[in-house]
């Protein structure tokens, strides 16, 4: 006997084995009956590999195959008398009246190989109740469905019903129990045994519609969606924990868009310890892919954006907004977030204000839908709002709101003051005993986001007048803008701006606690460019960035005079970092106005 027959004939035995011990058991009955087909040349075999082989009326099993010799393993299944079983694709065997019966399975691309189970179908206990156990909530949502699970007594009662709904445009229901709600309204699904028909049941259902899908699944399991159809609708989180909580999700009820306005109104009623605790308003397509604005109460309140899962990183330390702009007065029981997406463009909104903008390529061309997400806070949901008519969201993005491109970083007073009219910002260095604690970042009109972003090769035009120092303390003083690297963890900010007598570079680290500049370049403080500078009224500043392989080439012109920054690299300054920048411009220790601010990126 050859090697390869030998081995073929001790596993037929060894697989043989198994049923033979199950036979000698009591339970179910064995596949003694299963007729395998012959092999041929090529090695092709098939065989049943279930080893039940009894079902009851109303019952059902899953007979499954072994296929050997081949990777084409799709097989059609049949049944010899559909009057007594049926068989799924699946190999799900249905009984549906007492007797025997040959289910028999067939290789596709191998119509000559088969294998048949015999099964034997028994008669079932004539059921003497019907419970629905799940599915049986008495509110459906428009546009979801509901699965009907029953349990039966006796347990080995046939189980074959009929499902009947009072009113099919309301909530219809199939064959397997799934009940879909079409419109508002009510309607009975009646539930009776084929067996014996006057034993049934019945869910009554009140079909109401929502402003959130209720069946997304995952993180949105963890609201309570039972008011959202009430007069005056809202949601609430069901549960309060301590410490590290996963993330909260309602998903607003529309199909996935490219262009939408969603809103609604939060009230924050508890939050664990955490600094990040947060509640946001952002887009996604799955659980596992969000990207949102979020609102913190923590330190003096902030907002930032960040994605789901959180990567800390570059994105989250540039959009990051403590106290300022209005958001230290909010208050944190009654506020409302908004999100509007135009492709790639996205507008996020605290009480119909601007707070942030961001182009972002994450979703670029695939259509998604808003949602609100909480972490590590428990709190509600109210007054929720969807827009997608292309009219109406075209005319919010025309809006002065939306229109806005910079926004005060501070939080006193009348230090910094922005002028419509001349499209100017004042920084006027007040509110404070000591000014030489008056810096940049305290005394600046931030960009919202990409509305002030410079990218490629840029130019940057901006006037300055009334620039005053009135402080001893001259060595920190200068006014000017502000380029926040954009394309890196540590915040970073390239300064081009006056000082003094003359213009000055600085690199500005703003992790540093006193925020002083890491380096700085002094402008040729000789050139007849800078003899009036402290009693000039005005100066028209331009700045042009030309990448050249991995640097960055800086060419400066005050009122059209080129400006020289003196060292190894005499004439244009020269700077190893070509990403983009966030734009802020302001005062550091002196007072001035910045105004008429124009970026070409190219």
């Amino acid at each position: 006997m050859n090697g390869n027959k030998r081995r073929f004939l001790q596993a037929i035995f060894l697989l043989t084995i198994p049923s033979l011990l199950l036979a000698g058991c009591g339970g179910v009955s064995s596949t003694s009956s299963s007729i395998e087909s012959s092999t041929s040349d090529s090695g092709v075999s098939i065989r049943i590999s279930s080893f039940v082989s009894e079902v009851s009326v109303g019952g059902t099993i899953t007979l499954r195959v072994l296929v050997t010799g081949t990777a084409s393993r799709d097989v059609t299944w049949s049944s010899a008398d559909t009057a007594v079983a049926t068989v799924a694709s699946s190999g799900e065997v249905t009984g549906l009246a007492a007797g025997e019966v040959d289910i028999t399975a067939t290789l596709v691309a191998f119509p000559t190989k088969t294998t048949t189970q015999h099964v034997k179908v028994s008669q079932a206990s004539i059921p003497t109740s019907i419970e629905v156990t799940g599915g049986m909530s008495q509110t459906g949502w428009l546009g979801e469905d509901q699965q009907l699970v029953l349990t039966f007594a006796p347990e080995n009662a046939d189980k074959r019903v009929s499902y009947v709904s009072s009113d099919p445009d309301t909530a219809s229901v199939d064959a397997n129990g799934l009940v879909t709600f079409k419109k508002k309204g009510t309607a009975k699904v009646s539930i009776s045994s084929l067996a014996s028909p006057s034993v049934a049941t019945s869910v009554d259902y009140t079909v109401n519609e929502g402003a959130f899908w209720t069946n997304k699944g995952g993180y949105s399991n963890y609201f309570d969606y039972s008011h959202q159809g009430d007069a005056d609708p809202y949601l609430k989180t069901n549960f309060t924990m301590a410490g590290d909580n996963l993330p909260t999700y309602a998903w607003f009820r529309m199909t996935p868009a490219l262009k939408y306005y969603a809103e609604a109104t939060i009230a924050f009623e508890e939050t664990t310890t955490d600094p990040w605790a947060r509640v946001g308003i952002g887009s996604a397509t799955t659980d596992t892919d969000t990207r949102a604005f979020y609102f913190s109460d923590k330190e003096g309140q902030k907002t930032t954006v960040l994605d789901f899962p959180v990567e800390f990183g570059g994105n989250q330390n540039q959009s990051t907004v403590w106290r300022v702009n209005g958001i230290y007065g909010i208050d944190k029981t009654d506020f409302k977030l908004g999100i509007l997406r135009d492709g790639d463009n996205y507008y996020y909104t605290i009480n119909d204000k601007l707070y942030w903008f961001e182009n972002n390529p994450r979703f670029t061309g695939a259509a998604n839908t808003p949602l609100i997400i909480g972490k590590d806070v428990s709190f509600t949901v109210f007054d929720p709002h969807l827009v997608l008519d292309e009219t109406a969201l075209d005319a919010k993005i025309a809006s002065a709101a939306y229109q806005e491109s910079y926004f005060s970083s501070t939080s006193l007073s009348g230090q910094v003051v922005y002028d419509a009219t001349n499209d100017a910002w004042t920084f006027n260095n007040n509110n404070r005993e000591d000014w030489n604690n008056i810096c940049m970042g305290q005394q600046a009109a931030r960009a919202y986001g990409d509305k002030g972003l410079a990218k490629g090769n840029f130019t940057i035009d901006f006037d300055i007048s009334g620039y005053s120092q009135e402080i001893d303390n001259v060595a920190n003083s200068i006014a000017g803008i502000s380029l926040r690297r954009y394309d890196t963890w540590e915040p970073m900010m390239d300064t081009f701006g006056l000082a003094g007598d003359h213009l000055q570079f600085r690199n500005w680290n703003l992790a540093s606690s006193d925020n002083a500049f890491v380096t700085g370049k002094q402008a040729s403080a000789d050139s007849a460019t800078f003899t009036a500078v402290a009693s000039a009224e005005s100066h028209h500043i331009k700045i042009a960035r030309t990448i050249s392989g991995a640097r960055s080439l800086f060419h400066v012109t005050m009122d059209g005079n080129p400006i020289s920054f003196p060292g190894e690299n005499e004439g244009d300054y020269r700077l190893n970092y070509i990403g983009k920048y966030l734009l802020s411009f302001g005062a550091n220790d002196c007072k001035c106005t910045i105004s008429h601010m124009t970026i070409v990126n190219s």
